[in-house]
């Protein structure tokens, strides 16, 4: 359906049940008099269409909708209104599903009313618009709320309220990222327990340290974010309770400081994304790393001031199969020969810009399924060019041996890396 919402719906005074206009193609304002809707409706859904205009303040008289049920959904998400959010629809406080604004153009303030809706179980959310205000500690007092807390990708600042802590109940997803939020984590946070999936705090200006407390947070299995602030601490040992991660954590760009905690090992089950680069670590990668076995896709910890040597533990790491990451450190001695036994790397292997020295081990050329990127420039490399490099006859895009000490003639065996295109660099 197309057009305009007629303002006729709003005559539908003993409607008592749903009003649902969602997933059509409306591209006119939302009209108050659907306020005069009966103020017991259960669903009132509007979402994933192209409205435009502002929320109507009268939209906030169903203040007994979802009364009575196990429902209750206030859906406008996915259209393009905006102007501010209506204090009025606080007064929804029998709402137990879905309260859903989000992926519009809403700015200004989140009204501190909202901390009404202390019946909501499901879902709120907020994100994806312009919203610039603090976030109010009166959403806090959505103790019920066990699923769903998006505020992300807006532009709220200030500190996020200890209060939040009291939502003890939740248990899926946790996302105030992509913000302007500035102070510490609060220490309350840790006591979201009940947290099984995502738990995102990246992009924003989030300072000081990293509470141990978040370590009680050790359900979580698909998504710790912390990347993208400005915490310059050590990393808690704490962490190291997150030992049922399968999926995603990153601390990266910030300014962590200090030894890695070697509990950090204790994620075996992680595969997906490890990242800690671009911190100012300043120690030695720990040995620990080698119990990451699960790990397959990025494994990033390259321009963080890692000292030492590579640990010939990490070669245990042999389900990975895309980015292997530890350029830019402050790296010495050899490249372990364990690291030939990541036969299955495809994408990217990079050990360069760091003092890595000796010869370059045979081993490497085990990686035969490497297509993308193979850099060991820009060390202290030295003796002969392997001739088993050139077993990597996959090789497509760049493969840099350069600013190094190699001695010696190319070997022949070069010439069988017929599917380059890009960069060959010795």
């Amino acid at each position: 359906l197309t057009g305009p919402i007629p303002t006729e719906l709003g005559n539908m005074v003993e409607l008592t049940s749903n009003l649902h206009l969602h997933s059509n193609f409306f591209s006119s304002k939302i009209p108050s008099q659907l306020g005069e809707v009966d103020e017991m409706l259960n669903e009132f859904t509007l979402h994933s269409n192209s409205l435009t205009g502002s929320i109507p303040t009268q939209l906030g008289r169903q203040v007994k909708m979802g009364e009575g049920t196990e429902a209750g959904w206030y859906l406008l998400k996915d259209n393009s209104l905006s102007g501010v959010i209506p204090t009025q629809l606080g007064n929804l406080g029998q709402l137990r599903s879905f309260f859903e604004l989000s992926t519009n153009r809403l700015s200004s303030t989140i009204p501190t009313e909202l901390g009404q809706l202390t019946r909501l179980i499901d879902y709120l959310g907020l994100s994806v618009n312009s919203l610039t205000s603090k976030v109010p500690s009166e959403l806090g007092k959505l103790t019920k709320l066990t699923s769903f807390f998006f505020l992300q990708d807006n532009e709220l600042n200030g500190v996020i309220p200890s209060e939040l802590g009291n939502l003890i109940e939740l248990s899926t997803t946790f996302y105030l990222s992509s913000n302007k939020l500035t102070g510490p984590i609060p220490t309350e946070l840790g006591r979201l327990q009940e947290m099984e999936l995502k738990f995102d705090l990246a992009i924003n200006q989030l300072s000081s340290s990293i509470p141990t407390e978040l370590g009680n947070l050790d359900g979580i299995k698909n998504l710790f974010y912390l990347y993208g602030n400005e915490f310059t601490s050590a990393v808690p040992t704490e962490l190291g309770r997150l030992d049922k991660m399968s999926l995603y954590f990153q601390l990266e760009t910030n300014s962590l400081r200090g030894a890695v905690p070697t509990e950090l090992g204790r994620m075996s089950l992680i595969q997906e994304r490890f990242c800690l680069w671009e911190n100012q670590f300043s120690a030695p990668i720990p040995t620990e790393f080698g119990n990451l076995v699960g790990m397959r896709s990025k494994f990033f910890i390259s321009d963080s001031q890692f000292t030492s040597t590579i640990p010939t533990e990490i070669g245990r790491l042999t389900k990975m199969l895309g980015f292997f990451y530890l350029n830019n450190n402050a790296l010495t001695s050899a490249i372990p020969t364990e690291m030939g036994h990541l036969v299955g790397l495809s994408t990217r292997f990079q050990v360069n810009y760091n003092a890595l020295s000796t010869a370059i081990p045979t081993e490497l050329g085990g990686m035969v399924k490497m297509e993308n990127m193979l850099e060991l420039h820009s060390n202290s490399l030295s003796s002969e060019i392997p001739s088993e490099l050139g077993n990597l006859a996959k090789m497509m895009q760049l493969f840099s041996l350069k600013s190094n000490a190699l001695s010696s003639t190319m070997p022949t065996q070069m010439g069988k890396l017929v599917k380059m295109e890009s960069s060959f660099r010795l």
